[in-house]
């Protein structure tokens, strides 16, 4: 078994998070998918996370999110809008009070309204927070529907640290948005409304903007969902590539084997990190790893432009200084690893 913690980066940082339901729960249907996608929307408005793209099936969701500290530094009027979209008018179990409420709160400016203050700004800008007040939020929601259901969600949650890259970004987001295909739910990721390139391809500008910024914030959108859906061609279950396609690949990495996304045995959920492989080294070393299980062979061929290599849970030192790594090179003592 690969050690279950987590890689956290530092600062800004993008993650491939996943969320799956206890066995005895019931499959998501159609309504509880889109719930649990809206809820994702929700979650990332008020936590001020970019939710790149995401993938909602039957027992669980999948998601691409950039994690950006500042996002914890806002004034009351930002703090009431973001507050606003998570709990609307209602009244906030996790606040005890409702949005009116805290309004008023806030205008006092005293030591409780600065408490006030401090606690919305720490569910902000956090992996961990932000996956909690979706279980949270999506728990309360179903149990509303469905007296009695109780707890829905597997403990803990997983997530993978994934190199800030627009090439590595992007083949993440692909890897999500074929998720369906590999589930068997839809023949083509367009034709899935619970995922991000379906809900962009049916006209959600949201979706679309962000899969954009996620593939290149430096091209025009329509020319980066250009690019985007040429990458889903040389990954996904599209048996040849056109033409068109390969032309347009330029900088795009090549998959190592065709539509490899599209094999229902893969999976990453088992990975600690995600990038080309000075990344991976750099994850590797700087935590003090004393060993690593054998990795899978890279994602990308190696005629790619970009190699992107998957490095699995390694197991950690538990706390013993290092004197060699796997490789043998000297290295420092480890650093904490979540």
């Amino acid at each position: 078994m690969f050690n279950p913690r987590r890689i956290f980066g530092e600062g800004r940082a993008v993650y491939y998070a996943s969320g799956t339901l206890l066995p005895g729960a019931p499959d998501l249907d159609a309504f509880a998918r889109s719930l649990l996608a809206d809820v994702l929307f929700r979650c990332a408005a008020f936590s001020g996370v970019d939710l790149y793209t995401y993938s909602v099936e039957p027992r669980g969701y999948n998601a691409l999110v950039l994690i950006a500290p500042e996002q914890k530094i806002a004034d009351d009027e930002e703090l009431l809008r973001r507050t606003e979209i998570l709990y609307g008018e209602e009244l906030s179990p996790a606040l005890g009070m409702d949005l009116a409420a805290v309004a008023e709160l806030l205008r006092r400016d005293d030591a409780v309204a600065e408490e006030m203050r401090l606690y919305l700004a720490s569910r902000m800008g956090d992996l961990s927070m932000f996956k909690r007040i979706v279980r949270q939020r999506f728990t309360s929601a179903i149990n509303k529907l469905s007296s009695g259901i109780g707890s829905v969600w597997k403990s803990p949650f997983s997530s993978v640290i994934v190199e800030d890259h627009p090439a590595v970004r992007a083949l993440v987001g692909a890897y999500i948005d074929l998720a369906p295909v590999r589930a068997g739910l839809a023949a083509v990721p367009e034709h899935y409304p619970w995922c991000g390139f379906g809900a962009a391809a049916r006209g959600d500008d949201f979706a679309a903007e962000a899969l954009a910024r996620m593939v290149d914030p430096g091209l025009p959108p329509p020319a980066a969902l250009g690019r985007y859906r040429t990458l889903m061609q040389l990954w996904g279950p599209y048996r040849e590539p056109e033409p068109a396609a390969l032309r347009a690949a330029g900088e795009l990495p090549l998959p190592a084997a065709p539509a490899l996304f599209a094999q229902p045995q893969l999976t990453m959920e088992r990975g600690g990190a995600v990038g080309r492989p000075e990344f991976i080294v750099h994850h590797r070393n700087a935590r003090g790893y004393r060993r690593m299980r054998p990795p899978p062979p890279g994602f990308t061929s190696g005629d790619s432009p970009v190699r992107i290599t998957h490095l699995r849970r390694p197991v950690p030192t538990r706390g013993r200084r290092l004197t060699k790594t796997h490789g043998g090179a000297a290295t420092a003592a480890p650093a904490a690893v979540q």
